[in-house]
């Protein structure tokens, strides 16, 4: 993959390629949950751009879920500059799923990044990185998949985490 990346495209660069995936919806929303802050960003694809020769039949859409917990984190503090990390998918703090990335299977993402690019109102410019085990080879034996999407994400009082 180039260093320049398109916004509203999710690039999955895998051992064979680098796919790319038209983000139909990105939404985020912060609430409070348990005493806790959760930033939850979310977003899906229903239509491949590009794909490798292995996953080309097999597309049915993916989504991906990011959920930033904190003791306290205010929504006037997502401005442009704003970052944060998501190590793993799985907390045991929260004692369940923090990210979730649905393609045939479901698996969480790590080493994820949230990085606020621009604020306009309440639509945001968000850059996201992560990792995930291979779409086609869950059993671990291919390399990690990067993930690197760019998209302006939209508030949505419907998005939630779904820890699980």
């Amino acid at each position: 993959m180039s260093n320049k990346i398109n916004e509203n495209i999710l690039y999955v660069t895998r051992f064979n390629g680098t796919e790319e995936y038209e983000i139909s919806k990105s939404t985020w929303n912060i609430y409070e949950d348990d005493g806790k802050i959760n930033l939850c960003i979310y977003l899906d694809s229903k239509k491949a751009i590009k794909q490798n020769e292995d996953l080309v039949d097999g597309f049915q859409g993916l989504n991906w879920e990011l959920n930033l917990v904190k003791k306290i984190l205010k929504d006037k503090e997502l401005i442009k500059g704003f970052k944060a990390k998501i190590p793993e998918g799985y907390d045991e703090k929260c004692d369940g799923w923090i990210t979730n990335f649905y393609y045939f299977e479901h698996d969480g993402s790590d080493k994820n990044t949230i990085e606020i690019v621009q604020r306009k109102g309440e639509k945001l410019l968000i850059k996201l990185t992560g990792e995930i085990v291979d779409v086609n080879f869950y059993d671990d034996s291919k390399p990690k998949s990067k993930l690197t999407a760019l998209a302006w994400f939209s508030k949505d009082s419907e998005t939630t985490r779904s820890m699980s």
